[in-house]
């Protein structure tokens, strides 16, 4: 019964027309569900199932049809194609070849990471009153708030605001600053922990291994004093092999988004960033023809396999091979990502022998990056011989083995922030201009497919904008063009990392 309600509010979401600014936080199903159906044990189950399959589709999931508009990808995807992971292969619909596609994100994706917000305190509320003996739904749906809120902090400029309703009225939030954001996901993550309580059944237990590597993610982005032992702690018991994936019901239910549209509709390819006289763009990295186990891929004409010409240009279609089929889940959490978040606590204590004690014995037993994609075991790496060789080579190495998972962008801006110039560190190395990719990128058979959004010297589109303005919210500020160079709209409060 359960398969068919989670197959059921997954049509119904798929059909939900995207909101526009002035109903962000409405989360009724126009004719599909009302309030006499959600006021029951069952009617509150739709309405946490219908939050977390929006969720869903924020984060790894398509609808079960042909994708032809990059409004429809997704934040992992944008988020990708933002930094250097992914190029865009899309002729069709919004995504021609004379717009910048690195540009901000539409106000779909933003809209809709809003409505899981709202649609998760919905839930909340009635899971409180017709389920009040099961308070592990509401853990769940605390998570969805709590990494959305994360997400929120690490892909968006500071001047997103929480709005809430009460009582059945907006209360509309303020701009919060980065730092904010991060507070906001990290009181949320532990209410979660507190409505999943102790509990031992095995639905519970991982959730609750998600809930804590979601905490240790923000606290390490958070950087405050004394965070990093705190993400330490909040991670250290979750096993490597763990795993929280978002899993997929196929055909026209869902369908995983790289799988589709990387593998199947040629929409998306593996980022390269090798010019035609064999530099790389700066500050980029080459997935497509880097050869990396972690980044299996096919049709890399430099690594001698055979090309499939698709796309834009003519240009080839280089695929990933982590997630293949439709339904072949996507790790939103796992134990790699804790023993990740393990390492870098080490490199910020400068204890670059125990760091690599972590990722050495990781590429030496090399944990699953999907239900069917395994790397092989790497040869252990030397350890650098400065603080600053160590920053480099850990994101790099996270860079690899995070790949297709959202987290690129929010990985590039905490270096700069907390390694660069003005952090604590004070790297001159890792200023913006110098971690930020920059410059054109290349198809792998060397054709230009674009540019990065990048601007030399300053943080330029690095991150997503704000989609709200004080039209639809009085308490934001007017939009600010010079705060959007690519012209996107959006009411930043700032751009930097």
């Amino acid at each position: 019964m359960k398969h068919a309600i989670m197959r059921a509010i997954a049509v119904l979401i798929a059909t939900i027309p995207l909101a526009s600014c002035q109903n962000l936080l409405d989360v009724t199903i126009q004719g599909q569900i009302t309030s006499d159906q959600t006021t029951s044990p069952a009617g509150a189950d739709a309405l946490r199932l219908g939050a977390y399959n929006t969720f869903a589709y924020r984060n790894g999931a398509v609808t079960g049809t042909l994708v032809t508009d990059i409004s429809n990808y997704g934040q992992i995807l944008w988020s990708g194609l933002l930094t250097d992971e992914f190029v865009n292969r899309n002729t069709t619909g919004s995504a021609v070849i004379a717009i910048d596609r690195r540009d901000g994100v539409g106000s779909g994706d933003y809209n809709q990471m809003h409505q899981i917000r709202a649609r998760a305190r919905e839930a909340i509320a009635a899971l409180a009153t017709y389920q009040p003996t099961v308070p592990r739904l509401r853990g769940q749906m605390y998570f969805l708030i709590g990494y959305t809120e994360m997400q929120f902090a690490e892909m968006y400029c500071a001047g997103v605001p929480l709005s809430r309703v009460v009582n059945g009225a907006i209360v509309y939030g303020t701009p919060n600053s980065t730092r904010q954001m991060y507070d906001s996901a990290l009181t949320h993550l532990d209410s979660a922990l507190t409505f999943l309580g102790d509990a031992t059944d095995t639905a519970a237990v991982s959730l609750s291994n998600a809930v804590k590597v979601a905490k240790g993610r923000a606290y390490m982005g958070r950087g405050l004093s004394g965070d990093a032992a705190l993400a330490d702690a909040s991670v250290a018991s979750v096993p490597t092999n763990f795993a929280y994936a978002i899993t997929f019901g196929g055909g026209t239910i869902s369908n995983n988004a790289l799988a589709q549209l990387n593998n199947l509709n040629n929409r998306i390819g593996v980022g390269d960033s090798i010019a035609p006289d064999g530099s790389v763009a700066l500050n980029s990295l080459p997935f497509a023809s880097a050869g990396d186990p972690r980044v299996p891929v096919v049709g890399s004409s430099r690594l001698g396999q055979p090309s499939t010409t698709a796309g834009n240009n003519g240009a080839p279609w280089v695929r990933q091979t982590i997630w293949t089929a439709l339904t072949t889940p996507m790790n939103l959490a796992s134990g790699l990502d804790a023993r990740l978040i393990q390492a870098e606590v080490q490199l910020k204590a400068n204890a670059i022998t125990q760091m690599m004690t972590i990722l050495n014995a990781l590429r030496a037993a090399p944990p699953a990056l999907s239900t069917t994609y395994t790397p092989p075991s790497m040869p252990a790496l030397a350890a650098p011989a400065t603080q600053e060789a160590a920053v480099r080579l850990f994101f790099r190495e996270k860079a690899f083995w995070t790949f297709g998972r959202g987290q690129r962008q929010g990985d590039l801006r905490r270096l700069v922030r907390q390694w660069g110039p003005g952090s604590t560190a004070n790297f001159a190395a890792f200023s913006p201009d110098k971690v930020f990719p920059i410059g054109d990128f290349y198809s792998n058979n060397g054709l230009k497919d674009g540019t990065y959004a990048q601007t030399t010297g300053s943080p330029g589109e690095v991150t997503f904008t704000v989609n709200e303005s004080k039209t639809t919210n009085p308490n934001m500020p007017e939009t600010n063009t010079a705060l959007t160079p690519l012209g996107a709209l959006g009411t930043c409060a700032d751009r930097n990392p």
